[in-house]
Parts: C-alpha cells; sequence; structure tokens
C-alpha cells in the first residue's frame, strides 16, 4: 500500500501565505470600492440602499473574543421616528466605520457604513 501525498512544513506555510496575501487583496479591495462610494454618494443614499445606517448611538461596549471589542449600536429616539433599522446588508466580518456626531454638521449621525476605508477622523471595526 503506498502511503498518502502529505503536505510538508513549507507547503503549510506556502499556503497560508498565499491565503493572507489574496485576503489582504480583498480588503484593499472593498475599502476602494467604499472611498468611491463615499465620495460620490451621501450618506442618506447608502443608507436607503443599505449600505450604511444613520444616526446611531452606543449602547454597550465590551470586550469579546480574541480581544476584539464590540460596540452596540441602537436609534435613538432623539434622532429618528423608529427605533427599527431600515433594511441593510451588514454581515458578521464586513469592514464598518463608525464617525462620531458632530454638531457642525446637520443630520450627520454616528454612521456605521459598510466596508470603509481608514481615515484619520474615522476608526474601522471588523465584526
Amino acid at each position: 500500500m503506498s502511503t498518502p501525498n502529505l503536505a510538508t512544513d513549507g507547503d503549510v506555510a506556502r499556503f497560508i501565505d498565499r491565503q493572507r496575501n489574496l485576503l489582504q487583496k480583498e480588503r484593499d479591495a472593498v475599502i476602494e470600492q467604499s472611498t468611491l462610494l463615499l465620495s460620490s454618494c451621501s450618506a442618506k443614499l447608502l443608507e436607503q440602499r443599505g449600505l450604511a445606517l444613520l444616526n446611531l448611538g452606543v449602547v454597550n461596549v465590551r470586550i469579546g473574543l480574541g480581544g476584539k471589542t464590540l460596540v452596540e449600536l441602537e436609534r435613538p429616539a432623539a434622532h429618528a421616528s423608529s427605533p427599527v433599522f431600515p433594511p441593510y446588508t451588514f454581515r458578521p466580518g464586513d469592514l464598518a466605520r463608525i464617525d462620531e456626531q458632530t454638531a457642525t454638521a446637520p443630520k450627520a449621525g454616528a454612521k456605521a457604513s459598510k466596508k470603509l476605508s481608514d481615515t484619520k477622523d474615522a476608526k474601522e471595526i471588523e465584526g
């Protein structure tokens, strides 16, 4: 009986490196696409298309598995007529950006937009 072909340590390391490289390329493409969307579409339009949730407030912050920060968001009654979220396309693992609500921008609430780029005033969250 012949022995099955087993992967060597080098094969496994090359496979892992290739997967990391592919994941990084995918992430970069998502960030580039999101940057284009943000620069060409209004926040309200992104929300209508299910790519953003506007005027959210932080309800709870805790540490999850692997040390990830988990942020629970809700729609405060002061900013929305209904606490129910509109239809959206967010899934676990999607890149998101949360912008701080500022008094200078009209109707600009805390905004979680699907798959957004890194900026100085935004924190990226995966989860």
